[in-house]
């Protein structure tokens, strides 16, 4: 197959294309609204399809009168922006809210992230802004999404000490239950223990006895000591672990806090947006009804005509990928009248 060459089937007949006949196509288009690139860029992308590698910025460069950084611009363009299917009519906007716009704001757009770009885009009314109110106010989205994320990103550094200071402080105190218990198990030893004890250098039994009792006594206040210090570090960690669970409980709901007041703020943007929306839909409507109810009728059997017309493409494209080539073509030469006589109708 020859890589200079592209085929656009018609029903039965074919529309070789070649790259100089892209590039006239460019040469003739107007890029100044963003229907206009990303016709400019659909052809773009074709011609370096069709071209050898490493031809493409020669080509740019010597047959459409673009640069190279401005084609790859219009490419981009047309891959961010560009509906999946393409119209009967050429390429169009995922969204009629980028339909108006120019190439520059097409390109400071890109800054914000596809999933978020057409909700923020008639938030903020970009077809009214300049490209430098524009680039403004993606400037303050960006520093209130970082402010915003620096914010719960101290939530989360302050929840995980808490975190890691409740688990010491649960380590600290499971360590000092344990050496009570074994104090209190000792002290218990030494009450049961019988009243005699050995003391080799005393041989008076009345001696040896104060002595055992005074071992004891003093062996006993010494436990009775340590016991009393190892339940107030006891009580000591019960204390701190407490604090530190509540540290932990303030963190978590700050951070809950700041999330959910971002929801809250998302959510009231939307709703603005929505009522916006349905406001300016409707007085549109007025404004187009008020100029020609024909024009309004006209708009909407287009819409639906169109929409007709690509389903009937599709179905004739179904039948040829299942092996059908006749029966597509029988539709596609019903298509083919119908059109021309529809072109007769208007004085074509």
């Amino acid at each position: 197959m020859n890589e200079n060459l592209s085929t656009v089937n018609t029903g039965s007949a074919a529309t070789t294309r070649t790259p100089e006949m892209i590039a006239a196509e460019i040469r003739a288009l107007t890029g100044s609204v963003l229907s206009g690139i990303l016709e400019i860029g659909r052809r773009f992308t074709e011609a370096k399809e069709l071209l050898p590698h490493g031809a493409f910025g020669d080509w740019v460069r010597g047959q459409t009168g673009y640069s190279m950084s401005t084609a790859n611009n219009f490419m981009r363009l047309y891959s961010e922006y560009g509906a999946d299917q393409g119209s009967l009519f050429g390429a169009s906007a995922n969204s009629q809210t980028f339909g108006n716009l120019s190439y520059s704001k097409a390109l400071a757009l890109l800054e914000v992230p596809a999933e978020e770009r057409e909700d923020f885009a008639r938030e903020v009314g970009a077809e009214e802004l300049s490209v430098r109110e524009l680039k403004e106010a993606i400037r303050e989205r960006d520093e209130r999404l970082t402010e915003a994320e620096n914010t719960a990103e101290g939530y989360r550094q302050k929840l995980q000490y808490s975190e890691q200071t409740v688990s010491k402080k649960n380590d600290e105190l499971a360590q000092a239950e344990t050496e009570l218990e074994e104090l209190r198990g000792q002290l218990e030893e030494l009450m049961n223990a019988p009243k005699e004890v050995a003391v080799q250098t005393v041989v008076d039994e009345e001696a040896v006895q104060k002595a055992a009792q005074e071992a004891r006594e003093k062996a006993e206040k010494d436990l009775k000591a340590k016991i009393a210090k190892a339940e107030k570090e006891r009580d000591k960690a019960l204390a701190e672990r407490e604090k530190a669970e509540k540290a932990q409980k303030a963190a978590e709901q700050k951070l809950e806090a700041e999330k959910l007041g971002r929801e809250t703020e998302e959510s009231a943007a939307k709703k603005a947006l929505e009522i916006a929306g349905a406001q300016l839909a409707d007085l549109q409507k007025k404004l187009a009804l008020a100029d020609s109810p024909e024009k309004v009728s006209f708009k909407f059997w287009f819409e639906q005509g169109q929409a007709c017309i690509n389903n009937m493409l599709d179905c004739v494209g179904k039948l040829r990928n299942a092996g059908k080539g006749e029966d597509a073509g029988k539709l596609a030469n019903a298509l083919r009248v119908f059109l021309e006589k529809a072109k007769e109708a208007v004085g074509e």
